[in-house]
């Protein structure tokens, strides 16, 4: 819960003790502190300027989104950074500099800190014309951050830290890379009844289609799950397609994948749903698929069921070396094959509890 009081303070409002699930709702934002850093749901509604008192700090301020004024982006040339070289779209590849930030188990103070000084160093700037290349770190960093923060569960700093970065991106291409996030955030919230407006809104923001394939995969992306959540899942497949290639390119691949997972799942063909969550796997690796289902609580079923064909082939792997060993006797086979029954049960019964949310150790 959010501390403070509700009590307007002039013309600044600062929206308290809001239950978690608000983090989705449209009627509020969430805004990182300029002074203090804490995040913190605020009444207004995207993409509305907001002036705010801090409910922690006091610290008074004005906050926009931001925006581009400019042509169509399909008309631009891609941008270059200040070295003269080509800047990326791929939130998968790392900006040159930050390398050491991409590792594992890096502490998220030290992403943090570089976040803080790179939009620091943005703010500072004029308008126009703005350093790409430093966008491109602010976009990868704050990517990076609410990631970071997801995993943690903490969806109001996740929130908080992609609106923080959106303000001081000014690029289209980077901002509909933070836009889609910002609405597949706010559609994982559907059940709480606002999810879906909210990511709408978010939709809307995001300029139309770039012509490059990175960004406007990851948009296709955000409205293919937008598509589910409302439940349409035949118009998330029209749009992502059926094959087994993916025509989504960039870091919104793997969630690409799955939603198309969890499309079939929704329209009754499981084995498709389970052949493609397969290819999916061995593509883009186990981890890395189980986070992504995981997030975006995607393809249950067909991940239920790779697990179940798991634990069938550790069963056969146990009991084929004692067979070949000692010879196929019918009461050492019963004995393995009711040992292996067993392990399975448990293993099953485990999987069913941790599914419930339950803590299961040994």
């Amino acid at each position: 819960m959010l501390r403070g009081s509700c009590a307007p303070r002039g013309p600044y409002h600062v929206v308290s003790r809001m239950p978690a699930p608000s983090v989705h709702s449209p009627d509020v934002r969430a805004v990182e502190c300029e002074s203090c850093g804490r995040a913190q749901l605020v009444a207004g509604r995207v993409p509305e300027a907001l002036s705010l008192t801090c409910a922690y700090c006091g610290h008074e301020q004005v906050r926009s989104l931001g925006g581009s004024d400019g042509p169509p982006y399909r008309t631009a040339p891609r941008p270059r950074g200040a070295n003269g070289r080509l800047v990326s779209f791929d939130l998968r590849e790392t900006p040159p500099g930050l390398e050491a930030l991409a590792r594992r188990r890096v502490p998220i103070a030290d992403t943090r800190a570089r976040f803080d000084a790179v939009r620091t160093a943005l703010s500072t700037m004029s308008s126009a014309p703005r350093d790409p290349e430093a966008e491109w770190h602010l976009v990868w960093l704050g990517s990076m951050l609410a990631a970071r923060h997801h995993i943690a569960r903490d969806l109001l700093s996740e929130r908080a830290v992609l609106e923080a970065t959106l303000e001081r991106t000014t690029l289209p291409p980077y901002r509909n890379l933070l836009l889609a996030r910002l609405s597949r955030l706010a559609a994982s919230g559907a059940s709480s009844g606002d999810g879906l407006a909210l990511a709408q809104a978010w939709l809307d923001l995001a300029a139309p289609h770039t012509g490059i394939a990175e960004v406007d995969g990851d948009v296709d992306a955000a409205i293919a799950y937008l598509d589910i959540q409302r439940g349409d899942p035949q118009a998330a497949l029209a749009r992502l397609g059926q094959e087994e290639a993916s025509p989504i390119r960039g870091s919104a691949r793997v969630v690409a994948d799955l939603l198309r997972v969890e499309a079939l799942e929704r329209l009754g063909r499981a084995l498709p749903a389970y052949g493609l969550l397969r290819i999916a796997t061995r593509g883009h690796g186990q981890a890395v698929v189980t986070s992504i289902a995981t997030r975006y609580a995607l393809a249950r079923r067909s991940r239920a069921r790779l697990v179940r064909a798991g634990i069938g082939a550790l069963a056969l792997l146990l009991v084929l070396p004692v067979v070949v060993v000692f010879g196929i006797e019918s009461d050492h086979l019963a004995f393995l094959v009711s040992a292996d029954a067993a392990l399975i049960a448990v293993l099953g019964i485990v999987l069913w509890l941790r599914r419930k949310g339950r803590r299961v150790t040994f």
